[in-house]
């Protein structure tokens, strides 16, 4: 979380019209999950070991990230 705090707010204008309608059109938790998702590059469920380690390092990078 630290780590968005320290963002130039000058940076949200750039994605605040996105931002709104994303959240106009699905629930707040679901569009984060799926913008997660996207940026960290698991855009489909593909089931294998690989993708189970793919996974959690994804998630590690974006706990990193918040952290």
């Amino acid at each position: 979380m630290e780590a968005l705090k320290e963002m130039d707010e000058q940076i949200i204008p750039w994605f605040q019209s996105a931002a709104a309608q994303l959240l106009k059109d699905m629930p707040a938790e679901k569009a984060v999950a799926l913008a997660l998702a996207k940026i960290t590059g698991n855009t489909e469920l593909k089931v294998s070991t690989h993708t189970a380690s793919c996974a959690m390092t994804a998630f590690l990078v974006i706990m990193a990230f918040f952290l």
